[in-house]
């Protein structure tokens, strides 16, 4: 086994008292003095020189990359992550974290639009197309200073395909009921062998980090995988959460921050030879309001957050005062829908999940249709926010480019036909215009709502409300926080209705294998069914399947699309609006490089901060 590299431990920066964001909706600004916030004056930074490792002679260098080291980047968070294990994480908060703190075998290039080496240096792909060979760096080493090796990855699938390790990736990485296998050739070299043609495998394993097995194995045997690298446990000792991105865990505080510091062991580098990451520190800030994170940024001490389009002209009027610009990088990368609860079982007091009587509602797609029917999604866009979007209707959003079907069923503000259609399927309208089934029940749905969508997310449910008020459906809102929607939607499915967003992923559909097929955990109205619920469901389970087993990238496209379409027509998700997306950027940030979709800090350890700013 290689020796462990001798480093030298930087100096440790104080930790300041920052808040950041992505906001939703207008700010009202308020001359609330910094120092009430607890953000008075930052202090000044203390200089962090590079650590000094043996470079790998397999090193992943930036080509054309430069910069200086020095500085934190601030970003926020509505969310804390709820873990930092790879394998069982199924929240977007949680997965910012973990990809910055752990890589895979390939990374995605989200300017460039392609898959590039990571943990591995290179690949090689059969003639037959069913067998990838992956051949690790040498030479690079985890954060306490272990090496990386083919173990190491032949574990992490091992832990993937364990029955006791609940996880979506075992689905994933089953295609037609058969498991990809694999095998570890030598300590630097691991073979995957796919059960046919499988289109997107090399995008799928660019999905998964890899684990450190001297760290993990103890757990696994333990029966504790699933609980290993808790929120908790970076907490209390961060030493422990061992990784191999470009940042470890410096300190986690529940319902403050998250802090990152610079992995001294990471293998990437620039043009010039300097280490990545460029920047020492990176903080994550808990903030549910909108409004605070917003009005940090445009006051000068947050360094990126998202803007929505009604704030943009305040923020513009001050962008040369706080030395920052709005960056506009197109529409969301990700879908945002409500849903109905279509799960047919019982809790454990033999109670049904969903009243007989709803389910039989609910089962209708023409009552869903009925739903988005009455929806007035444009006017939701034209009054809140200020015409910046456009609604969506099909499940893989218009940033996809060919993967998207432009030409599904639209739902356009119908309220007619939303009735029509209620009425088609028996219930009737009394005199005050509530609508009651044949049994003379009123139609009324609680709804899930997370907490912290700010004004603009309050005024999008005040409308939906509103909007199926006018067609007889009574809808309860019932706000929750995001721990709790997702225990009640993945594991005690005690709801009627739920709104939440998916975020894109790259190019590649089959990420949302988890989604699409039934028996996925992503199936959000019937998660992990044993066989099809229905015909159309198991016509797409086909029609995937058919999809990722050809090499025929139009083809790929045509399936997708005839998928798309049939979504349009049942309505398993019910759409809402896709933003037009702008950033908020401090300018002291260079290297940004801008992707037409995706996080726009995507390349963060190439990111550095202006020297000036960090004096």
């Amino acid at each position: 086994m290689p020796s462990k590299p001798v480093v030298a431990a930087p100096p440790l920066k104080p930790e300041q008292t920052v808040y950041m964001l992505q906001p939703f909706s207008r700010i009202t600004i308020s001359l609330l003095p910094l120092v009430a916030l607890g953000l008075g004056s930052c202090s000044k930074s203390v200089e962090v020189k590079p650590p000094q490792v043996e470079k790998s002679p397999d090193a992943l260098i930036a080509e054309g990359i430069t910069g200086q080291h020095g500085g934190t980047l601030v970003l926020a968070s509505p969310h804390e992550p709820r873990t930092l294990n790879p394998l069982v994480v199924e929240d977007l908060y949680s997965s910012r974290i973990i990809e910055r703190v752990l890589w895979k075998l390939t990374y995605y290039d989200w300017v460039e639009r392609k898959m590039k080496p990571g943990l591995a240096k290179s690949w090689t792909i059969s003639e037959d197309n069913q067998t990838y060979t992956f051949h690790l760096r040498s030479g690079i080493f985890w954060s306490d200073g272990e090496p990386i090796t083919a173990d190491d990855v032949i574990f992490t699938f091992d832990c993937i395909f364990d029955p006791n390790i609940v996880n979506r990736y075992t689905d994933q990485f089953t295609y037609d009921g058969r498991p990809v296998t694999f095998r570890k050739i030598d300590n630097l070299t691991v073979e995957f062998t796919t059960p046919g043609i499988i289109a997107p495998f090399l995008n799928d394993i660019g999905n998964i980090e890899i684990v450190p097995q001297h760290v993990f194995q103890a757990a696994r045997d333990a029966g504790t995988f699933s609980t290993h690298y808790t929120i908790g446990q970076a907490g209390n000792d961060p030493a422990s959460i061992v990784c191999s991105g470009p940042f470890k865990i410096k300190s986690f505080r529940s319902g403050e921050r998250i802090v990152l510091e610079r992995n001294p062991y990471f293998f990437k580098y620039d043009s010039e030879g300097k280490q990545l990451p460029y920047i020492d520190y990176h903080i994550v800030k808990f903030v549910q309001d909108p409004n605070t994170a917003l009005f940090l940024f445009g006051t000068g001490t947050i360094n990126v957050t998202g803007v929505p389009p009604t704030d943009l002209g305040w923020l513009r009027k001050n962008e040369s005062l706080y030395d920052y610009r709005i960056e506009r990088q197109g529409t969301r990368n990700g879908i945002t829908f409500k849903w109905l609860n279509l799960h047919p079982g019982k809790n454990e007091k033999d109670t049904p999940y969903v009243a007989p009587h709803k389910f039989k509602w609910f089962s209708d797609k023409r009552f869903r249709q009925a739903i988005q029917y009455g929806y007035d999604r444009q006017g939701i866009i034209d009054a809140i926010l200020i015409g910046r979007g456009q609604p969506l209707h099909s499940p893989i959003p218009p940033c996809k480019g060919a993967w998207h079907n432009p030409n599904v069923r639209a739902y356009r503000y119908n309220p007619a036909k939303s009735r029509e259609l209620l009425l088609e399927m028996g219930f009737r309208y009394r005199d005050d215009g509530m609508l009651e089934d044949e049994a003379g029940r009123p139609v009324s749905i609680e709804l899930l709502a997370t907490q912290g969508g700010g004004p603009s997310g309050e005024a999008m449910d005040t409308a939906f409300v509103e909007n199926m008020k006018d067609i007889g459906i009574h809808v309860e809102l019932e706000p929750v926080d995001f721990g709790t929607m997702i225990v009640k939607t993945t594991d005690s499915f005690d709801y009627e209705m739920a709104e939440m967003g998916f975020g894109g992923g790259n190019d590649e559909p089959s990420g949302s294998k988890a989604l699409f097929m039934s028996s996925g955990r992503f199936h959000v109205w019937y998660p992990s069914q044993e066989q099809p619920a229905t015909e159309w469901e198991a016509q797409v389970d086909q029609l995937f399947q058919a999809s990722i087993g050809t090499l025929d990238r139009q083809k790929r496209i045509e399936i997708m699309h005839e998928i798309q379409a049939i979504y349009a027509e049942e309505l398993p998700l019910m759409f809402n609006i896709i933003q037009d997306i702008y950033y908020g950027v401090s300018n002291s940030i260079q290297n940004l490089r801008v992707p037409d979709m995706g996080s726009i800090i995507w390349n963060i350890e190439e990111l550095w901060m202006r020297q000036e700013d960090n004096s």
